[in-house]
């Protein structure tokens, strides 16, 4: 089955909320940075509810939370969703109460994407919050765009270069057997053969100047003078990061990607 990194939100449905007498609370479940704040204290005002937001900072530390805790709205990546779809941890989505938003107003790419997934449904479970594909930030004052173009991947390895993976194993794997094998295989069926190349790749990436962080990559780049010169990082944090620091440029490698 091809699986796609995208980013999802499943609906406690407002209509129940704001049917309530009492101000109740709806427990969001959802990655750092993911919300506008504003948009959080809007919908406290419109439907009379307070809003808890737990922050969780991998898709595997959220499956084992919400499979030993209660959540109203989660907010984890697609494969994270068919997890907990399969273990009977979500509701169903019903499509009718969401009169604003239909499944007409997804973009024909996403849609496309999903004729390529046969065995799960994701739209029953979920409602997509946004989606992007995987690259690298680079800190221009340190390498040069010509360097992260030709290299790919590889940049990762560089030991003279301090270098940041995501701390999801998902994504390091991909990045393996893309920089090992680039676009000639398939990575949603990858052999043991593959998958232990790809291990090895990771094994000799890692050195003294790599780090494992998740959602401090923002307090990282947000400085003058980020702490980090080459980083796996998702698109939606490229779109954010850019505009707010000039030494940063963005990236995704011509080996291949996860979407």
């Amino acid at each position: 089955m091809k699986k796609f990194l995208l980013v999802f939100v499943g609906l406690l449905f407002t209509f129940y909320l704001a049917s309530c007498e009492s101000k109740a609370s709806l427990k969001l479940f959802i990655w750092g940075e993911y919300i506008d704040e504003d948009i959080v204290a809007d919908f406290e005002d419109a439907y009379n509810v307070n809003v808890d937001i737990i922050i969780f900072e991998s898709n595997e530390i959220a499956v084992t939370q919400i499979k030993d805790a209660s959540f109203d709205i989660v907010v984890p990546s697609d494969y994270a969703i068919e997890e907990l779809a399969v273990g009977n941890y979500l509701e169903t989505i019903d499509w009718d109460k969401l009169p604003d938003f239909t499944k007409e107003d997804l973009s024909v790419d996403y849609l496309n994407l999903l004729t390529q997934i046969e065995d799960f449904q994701i739209l029953d479970y979920a409602v997509p919050y946004y989606w992007g594909n995987v690259g690298i930030i680079y800190n221009k004052e340190v390498v040069s765009q010509e360097e992260v173009e030709s290299s790919g991947w590889d940049i990762l390895t560089r030991q003279d270069l301090r270098v940041m993976f995501y701390d999801i194993s998902r994504d390091a794997m991909m990045i393996s057997m893309r920089a090992v094998y680039g676009p000639t295989i398939s990575i949603n069926d990858a052999t043991d053969a593959q998958l232990a190349a790809g291990e090895a790749w990771l094994e000799n990436a890692i050195g003294n100047n790599t780090r494992f962080l998740t959602t401090e990559i923002y307090d990282v780049f947000l400085k003058p003078n980020p702490t980090i010169d080459v980083a796996h990082a998702f698109s939606g944090e490229a779109i954010y990061l850019l505009p707010e620091n000039d030494h940063l440029g963005w990236y995704v490698p011509h080996q291949g990607t996860n979407v």
